[in-house]
C-alpha cells in the first residue's frame, strides 16, 4: 500500500478580510499623500512672514549721565588787546642814536644854563619838555626812558673795562660822555650791574 502524501500547510490568515477593507487602506493612504502634497504646496504659496526686528533696549534715564547729554562747551574767539599807543618821538628816543645824542645833549646844555638837571624839578622838567625839546609827551613816558638810557650807561661803565671803553668809535664815545656828564661814574656797591633803580 502506497504511502499517503504529506498533508499540506495551513494557509496563512488573510491580513486583510475581504476587499472592501484592501479598499479603504488604499483609499486612506492616498488621502494622506494627497494632504501632506497640499500642506508641502501651501507652504511653499504662502511663507512664514519673518519675524520682526528686535526693539533695541533703550537705556534708563538714571542710567545716562550729564557727559552724555550736555554738549561741549563752546570756545569764545581770544579778544586781540589792542596794543598800545607810543609817541613818536619816544619810538625815536629808543631807537635813533642819533636821537639819543640830542636827547643828552639838550639835558646837559639844560644843567649848564640853569645848574640845575631838568628831572630833578618838574617845573624845570616842564619848561625842558615844552621850551627846550619842543616835543608833544608826557612827562612819565620822557622820566621812563630817562631811566632806560641810565640803565644802559651803568651797565656799560660797570661791565667793561677802561681800554674797551676807549676803543668806542666816535659816535659811542660821545654818547658815553654825555651820559658821564649826567650820572657820573657809577659805584658797583651802590648801583647793581644792570639796574635803573635809584635817582634819575
Amino acid at each position: 500500500m502506497a504511502d499517503a502524501p504529506p498533508p499540506s500547510p495551513p494557509n496563512p490568515p488573510p491580513l486583510i478580510d475581504n476587499l472592501a477593507d484592501e479598499y479603504a487602506i488604499q483609499e486612506a493612504v492616498l488621502t494622506l499623500l494627497r494632504f501632506s502634497q497640499d500642506v508641502r504646496y501651501n507652504a511653499s504659496l504662502h511663507p512664514k512672514p519673518p519675524l520682526p526686528p528686535r526693539k533695541r533696549k533703550r537705556p534708563s534715564p538714571s542710567s545716562v549721565t550729564i557727559r552724555d547729554t550736555a554738549p561741549p562747551p563752546l570756545k569764545r574767539p581770544r579778544e586781540e588787546q589792542p596794543q598800545p599807543v607810543v609817541n613818536p618821538y619816544i619810538l625815536r628816543l629808543r631807537n635813533d642814536g642819533h636821537t639819543q645824542i640830542g636827547f643828552l645833549t639838550g639835558i646837559v646844555d639844560y644843567q649848564e644854563s640853569r645848574f640845575l638837571f631838568p628831572f630833578e624839578d618838574p617845573t624845570c622838567f616842564e619848561e625842558f619838555i615844552r621850551v627846550w625839546l619842543d616835543v608833544d609827551v608826557r612827562r612819565d613816558e620822557l622820566m621812563k626812558e630817562i631811566k632806560r638810557l641810565k640803565g644802559k650807561y651803568i651797565s656799560i661803565a660797570l661791565g667793561m673795562g677802561n681800554k674797551e671803553i676807549a676803543a668806542f668809535d666816535a659816535f659811542n664815545r660821545k654818547m658815553f660822555n654825555l651820559a658821564h656828564k649826567i650820572w657820573g661814574s657809577p659805584s658797583p656797591r651802590k648801583v647793581p650791574f644792570g639796574s635803573t633803580s635809584g635817582n634819575v
